[in-house]
């Protein structure tokens, strides 16, 4: 793209005119609940650790935590590709105008992850008679992975549909209550055994609810079933060519350290490693959330034959991403550690460093999500897939170079060190996909600025006043100094903030346009040509 002076008009492609302005309340709408769904059940699986961490201890923490990292992996393993081919392809085929196909597309994948469900219960019910500790708990993730599976397919066609509520309401609903449930169940002294209890309890309302909201919208949405032909076929190879990058992926963003931790190390430094990575991945929810709904928004432009319109959304979605991502970089530098140790106990202080080496990549993984959405909507594979895989044989060989020597320490460095490459490299691809994204150069400079301004206030008041009240402080503080500064410093272009007030509506977007409007002109912005 050549670079122009900005302009604080709102364009069709920023604010819009009927069908991007309402293309753009979709996305938000699908993002906050994408957000909700996965903020709420993270935050309330830190809540419950924080229990686990006071009652069961370090060594608690640390078989909880294994146990879940095999069971969700299994998850992952047993349906590799085959829920973004889903998701991509009811998206695809909506926009193009046959819904009929979809339907018997949904009988033909349901009938094809029957079997895959029970394999993840029997694996894990093996474990358990082979030895695994506690054996009852190792059966009952068993359930909650089987589960998991058979859940995966009503939700991915909501997802591809673009029923936001639908696709995430029951997951959020059984993930606090079932959170209530592990702390009364923990304090009443049934131990490892009854969160997997509650696990299982929770996973099965989820496939019950979830099929019932699917069946629900696809009557409604969908007409007397079509045999799907070469659909079916269509989705499974791209699952098959997906699922390749999918397994080498576990590898980086899995916590397959967890493993190398229980081989050379301790449950107390899985659990030192745990803590701190479960952290990182809820301050990236908010980035990630827009992602979930990337994929198949990408999917259905296309089908419709829009797909001009990726690269200029791909582009302010990646500068709006990375934004967000650096303030959050700031303040979790800022009160990360102290943090931790506050909720945790003190047995949990050498989690700190832990957290701040993976904090390093908090600018970056949330825009290697969103390029792997772009990219999926788009059907490319073979290149990511190839990124991904140069991405996992580095982490695995930093892994054994490093975890014998330095425990969790070690494990932070390995997993920190692929995922910025792997970030890296994904986002020059994806943009070069598109024909190329205008980065906004000055403006990354001026939100970095802003960030560590604020970060440094914060954590001048973590260092003066004692935890329990400097990190509340410290927060508040973070947010005083960071939004005037962001606003003085313009560290979004204009086209980015008139896109932004546009899509929050017209009373908040017009105090968010007033606020600005106040401030002078910033330069003009720096793009890459196409």
């Amino acid at each position: 793209m050549s670079g122009q002076a900005p302009n604080t008009t709102p364009s069709r492609d920023v604010a819009g005119d009927g069908h991007d302005a309402a293309s753009a309340g979709r996305l938000v709408r699908g993002s906050t609940w994408a957000f909700t769904s996965t903020l709420v059940p993270q935050a309330f699986t830190i809540a419950t650790s924080i229990v686990i961490a006071r009652v069961l201890g370090t060594d608690g923490v640390g078989r909880v935590a294994l146990i879940a990292f095999v069971s969700s992996t299994l998850v992952t393993l047993l349906i590799l590709g085959l829920p973004p081919a889903l998701i991509r392809y009811v998206g695809e085929e909506l926009g193009a105008g046959r819904p009929a196909r979809v339907r018997g597309l949904m009988r033909s994948v349901w009938r094809l992850l029957a079997l895959p469900a029970f394999l993840g219960f029997a694996a894990m019910a093996t474990v358990g008679a082979l030895g695994g500790k506690p054996a009852a708990a190792w059966v009952l993730g068993g359930v909650a992975c089987g589960g998991a599976v058979l859940h995966s397919v009503p939700a991915c066609f909501l997802i591809g549909a673009q029923r936001w509520r639908d696709a995430h309401i029951v997951g959020i609903t059984t993930s606090v209550l079932g959170s209530f449930a592990k702390v009364a169940a923990l304090l009443a002294g049934g131990g490892v055994t009854s969160l997997f209890a509650v696990d299982a309890v929770a996973v099965t309302v989820n496939v019950l609810g979830t099929t019932y909201l699917a069946r629900r919208v696809a009557r409604r949405l969908l007409p007397r079933a079509e045999p799907p032909g070469e659909l079916t076929r269509n989705v499974i190879r791209f699952a098959a060519i997906g699922s390749i990058g999918l397994v080498i992926s576990v590898v980086v963003f899995r916590r397959t350290e967890v493993l190398f931790l229980q081989h050379y190390s301790t449950d107390t430094q899985i659990a030192l490693y745990s803590v701190p990575f479960s952290i990182v991945v809820v301050m990236l929810t908010v980035p990630r959330s827009l992602n979930m709904v990337v994929a198949p928004t990408v999917a259905n432009l296309v089908g419709a034959g829009e797909a001009d319109r990726v690269g200029p959304g791909f582009g302010r979605a990646l500068r709006l991403t990375l934004a967000f991502a650096i303030a959050a970089t700031a303040l979790g530098a800022a009160v990360g550690p102290e943090f931790i140790t506050l909720l945790y106990g003190s047995a949990f202080a050498g989690a700190g460093p832990v957290f701040i080496i993976l904090l390093v990549t908090l600018p970056l993984v949330p825009l290697m999500t969103l390029s792997q959405s772009v990219l999926l909507g788009l059907g490319r594979q073979w290149v990511p897939t190839g990124i991904l895989a140069i991405t996992a044989l580095v982490n695995i060989a930093l892994d054994f170079a490093l975890i014998p020597s330095f425990d969790a320490i070690g494990a932070a460095v390995a997993n920190s060190t692929a995922q910025v490459l792997g970030a890296t490299a994904l986002v020059v691809y994806a943009s070069a996909c598109v024909g190329g994204v205008a980065f906004h150069l000055p403006a990354v400079v001026r939100s970095t600025a802003a960030a560590a301004v604020a970060g440094a206030a914060a954590f001048g008041v973590v260092v003066f006043l004692p935890p329990i009240a400097g990190i509340p402080l410290a927060t508040v503080v973070f947010l005083i100094v960071a939004l005037p500064t962001a606003i003085v410093v313009r560290a979004l272009a204009d086209d980015d903030a008139a896109w932004v007030a546009a899509s929050l509506g017209p009373r908040v977007g017009r105090s968010v346009r007033r606020a600005v409007a106040v401030i002078p002109r910033a330069p003009v912005a720096w793009t890459r040509d196409r």
